[in-house]
């Protein structure tokens, strides 16, 4: 069960960095469109996605691994919640504690809310 597991999570992490523009190609292009480059190496998208598939493909794979893992283990000791959830309440209360410093931000240095993106 857990190898199955393992495999799934990160045959998903896989599909979602494809699906939301996280791939080694569209990083490279945003670092380009950026006018960004990579310090020792040409400006060209080519060989900024060749340095990054060194590395993204490995991250996924240890991401995969270490969700699976979590999740594997709160679900098989009887957590509360299951792991996946409980990473779904991280994600929510990180997105919400970032949203909160935003808007702190915005009311302490009202010049600052065109440059955070909220006017």
């Amino acid at each position: 069960y857990l190898i199955f597991f393992i495999f799934l999570c990160v045959m998903l992490g896989r599909v979602w960095v494809d699906v939301s523009g996280l791939a080694p190609r569209d990083i490279a292009q945003q670092i380009i469109d950026s006018g960004m480059q990579i310090p020792g190496f040409r400006s060209s998208d080519k060989i900024i996605e060749r340095i990054l598939k060194r590395y993204i493909p490995t991250l996924i794979i240890i991401n995969g691994f270490i969700i699976a893992v979590m999740s594997f283990f709160a679900d098989s000791l009887g957590a509360l919640t299951s792991g996946t959830g409980l990473l779904i309440a991280i994600g929510i209360v990180h997105q919400y504690s970032e949203s909160l410093a935003k808007e702190m931000a915005a009311m302490q240095y009202p010049g600052m809310r065109s440059f955070l993106g909220m006017d």
